[in-house]
């Protein structure tokens, strides 16, 4: 099977892209450009030259045979400080204080890669691992523009906070224990965790550390 390489550089068999043709346009819902409000879009002109756009759902991106072009991750802290009620100044605090998640991080945990299949199956599962971890809140992955049969993939991520004390105090028989410790999820933004303690009790005092990546060799 042969392939042909399209203006963005990556290839498809030709059984999938016929010459001349990015896209079959039985499927496609075709409009005025000033008329979208939406991606994924592929633009084409109309035989009167004027500028029309095909409106590409998940489905018939996967249906058509496109595939995975460019990949932005956007990973945001964890407040928006664009909102007037999470702009205080405690907020901005918390912000500062944060290591925001790595985009390498998130990378890692994505089923896709430029010049795969564009898959729906890939997107939604990718969304599901991301939110598994304990130092994200939000997540949306989507296509969000399309052309020559690439789709451009965009990743947005919203971080939670992570770091959180441990206290304990208790007293049996009489006698008195105590404990406390620190605890991080997402230890400067790489996803491991990472814990210490110390507790006494009137036998012994004791310290302990705990230290887990989630991610070591895609173990997700």
């Amino acid at each position: 099977m042969g392939f042909i390489t399209n203006k963005s550089g990556y290839e498809k068999s030709r059984s999938a892209v016929e010459p001349g043709l990015s896209f079959s346009l039985r499927f496609l819902l075709l409009m005025p450009i000033t008329a979208l409000a939406g991606p994924p879009l592929e633009r084409m002109s109309d035989a009167s030259g004027s500028m029309q756009v095909a409106i590409l759902t998940p489905a018939l991106l996967e249906t058509e045979g496109a595939v995975i072009g460019d990949i932005t991750i956007s990973n945001g802290s964890i407040f928006d400080l664009d909102d007037p009620d999470e702009d205080k100044w405690i907020f901005q605090l918390a912000n500062k204080v944060h290591a925001t998640t790595r985009p390498d991080v998130i990378r890692q945990q994505l089923l896709f890669k430029p010049g795969d299949d564009f898959s729906l199956h890939a997107l939604d599962e990718s969304e599901r691992i991301l939110r598994s971890n304990r130092y994200i809140q939000e997540v949306t992955i989507q296509a969000v523009h399309i052309e020559n049969g690439v789709a451009e993939i965009d990743v947005r991520t919203k971080d939670t906070w992570t770091l959180s004390p441990k206290i304990s105090y208790g007293r049996h028989g009489g006698e008195s224990s105590a404990g406390f410790g620190l605890q991080e999820t997402n230890l400067f933004g790489t996803g491991i965790q990472l814990g210490v303690a110390y507790h006494s009790n009137v036998d012994r005092d004791s310290a302990s550390v705990t230290y887990i990546d989630r991610h070591l060799g895609n173990s997700w």
